[in-house]
């Protein structure tokens, strides 16, 4: 075992588990068991997949057990929103959400009832089709400690946004998000906006990219410094024109 060798399974996957339900109760066994045998790769939200198949799971037997449609007992099942803020029975607190208005625009994205129609035709037919849903609730930003970020602005004579960020993206698509959010706050075209990322002498400092912090927690950083921007173009812009 390594230091932290117990975050995944407790920290991230015990702590998840009951994901978007009403839990009043909930008992959870782990049992850790170290092996050199499977391939190691990259791994993103660990902990995450583990709970929510879990809980998944068990919804999906418990509605076979009744024989009711899954999604029923989901909908039944769900934190409503006037719970909102409410605390988990393994601690963790939810600060808000609609968790049914979601559930209802996805059966109604999907075609939910057409697809239920599809699959007792086709079982009558004898072939078998089968119709997956599941929930689940995630937690950004790695804790208090990485909920702090930094970035810069600089708007240049003829325009053009130079946007400076402590997170650095290498596949997320963090940079056209941060343009985005300086072409909103400034009225300028993403085109007119660069993201200079990755180079720890531009910024104080900075946490970097992990724990699906850099939307959430860089980009409020980005979006903050754009206010300030746009502030002080105001007064320039007050004292020019009158």
């Amino acid at each position: 075992y390594f230091v932290g060798s117990t975050i995944v399974p407790v920290a991230h996957m015990v702590h998840r588990l009951p994901g978007t339900y009403k839990t009043p109760v909930l008992s959870v066994s782990v049992r850790g068991v170290a092996t050199n045998k499977p391939t190691t790769g990259p791994y993103r939200g660990a902990g995450g997949p583990e709970s929510a198949y879990f809980m998944e799971r068990t919804m999906d037997t418990i509605a076979a057990e009744l024989g009711m449609d899954p999604v029923e007992l989901r909908r039944r099942n769900l934190v409503p929103p006037e719970a909102m803020p409410y605390t988990s029975p393994t601690g963790l607190n939810y600060d808000t959400g609609d968790y049914p208005a979601l559930l209802e625009r996805l059966l109604e994205l999907s075609g939910y009832q057409e697809l239920r129609r599809e699959q007792a035709e086709a079982r009558a037919q004898g072939r078998l089709v089968g119709i997956g849903v599941a929930t689940f609730v995630k937690a950004v930003g790695g804790g208090s400690v990485f909920l702090r970020s930094t970035a810069r602005v600089e708007i240049e004579p003829e325009g053009h946004v130079n946007v400076y960020t402590e997170a650095s993206p290498h596949g997320q698509g963090t940079e056209t998000t941060f343009a985005q959010i300086a072409a909103d706050a400034l009225g300028v075209r993403p085109e007119n906006v660069s993201v200079i990322h990755s180079d720890t002498s531009l910024l104080e400092y900075g946490h970097g990219t992990f724990a699906s912090r850099a939307v959430i927690v860089a980009g409020s950083a980005v979006y903050e410094a754009l206010q300030e921007g746009r502030r002080k173009m105001s007064l320039i812009a007050a004292d020019l024109f009158g």
